[in-house]
């Protein structure tokens, strides 16, 4: 890579990788869009820099909306959990309702929280269905230069490891009650989560992508176990795994983005 250079003659190797990344990516075919439209412009409470959203094509989504609710914000704000060892139980919690089916009788806690992400979760289910994934590589920068590559913040990265949770649990939640359909279409939007998230430059992205597929992998054995599926429900399941894009490589992720971050730093 030879270019773009910086105002002091440095490649500038931020806007090399977003160039290459963004090629045939637009607002409507990028799962990131409506990803960000799902979970509001302050994810974990970070401050995303404009440029960010410039690069994705879109605006920032408003200070106010219907925004995905984390586990721990909503015991805290909406179910006024005041101690800690009750935060503690309700994600233990979210960890057994994605182990078995289960019932709002069983964690009613979880299934208010649930509900009261139904619209964010179902933008996350529509960005699932998209073909592409860009997220842009903006460093943050200081009054006395660029922090690089190396110092790269990822914005709702993580988050998405919690909407995956999310899913997970409504799959079991919708075996407690009998919908197979329901289970299965929200292990389906897990699977293309991760392998979307997986499309990410860097190798955090390739490994939280790995980390959401694999979610979704241990869950349709309780599927598989629980719903007892006959033998044409079991061939449209195999179709609609075989008709998933396939992993990311780490490999091209070490030769591209860690590359040009090594290069960066260096």
């Amino acid at each position: 890579v030879t270019g773009p250079l910086d105002a002091d003659g440095y490649i500038d190797y931020a806007a090399a990788l977003n160039k290459r990344l963004s090629k045939g990516v637009t607002p409507a075919n990028n799962a990131n869009v409506l990803l960000w439209k799902a979970l509001g412009p302050h994810p974990e409470g970070a401050t995303v820099l404009p440029e960010f959203f410039r690069l994705l094509g879109m605006p920032a989504p408003p200070a106010n909306g219907q925004y995905f609710i984390p586990l721990g914000q909503y015991l805290k704000e909406d179910l006024k959990t005041d101690t800690a060892q009750k935060a503690e139980a309700a994600w233990n919690q979210l960890t057994s309702a994605t182990q078995r089916p289960w019932t709002a009788k069983d964690f009613p806690a979880l299934a208010s929280w649930l509900k009261a992400n139904e619209e964010p979760l179902a933008v996350v289910v529509q960005a699932s269905k998209r073909p592409r994934y860009f997220s842009p590589l903006v460093p943050r920068r200081t009054d006395q230069e660029p922090t690089g590559l190396i110092d790269l913040l990822l914005p709702a990265v993580q988050n998405c490891r919690e909407l995956a949770s999310a899913l997970s649990a409504r799959a079991m939640f919708y075996l407690g009650q009998g919908d197979t359909d329901g289970a299965w279409q929200n292990l389906l939007a897990c699977h293309r989560l991760g392998r979307l998230v997986g499309r990410g430059a860097t190798l955090i992205e390739g490994l939280v992508g790995f980390a959401i597929d694999a979610t979704a992998s241990q869950e349709e054995l309780i599927f598989l176990d629980r719903a007892r599926p006959d033998a044409r429900r079991l061939e449209n399941c195999q179709r609609d795994l075989e008709a998933l894009p396939p992993l990311p490589s780490m490999a091209d992720k070490v030769d591209l983005a860690e590359r040009f971050a090594y290069l960066d730093a260096i």
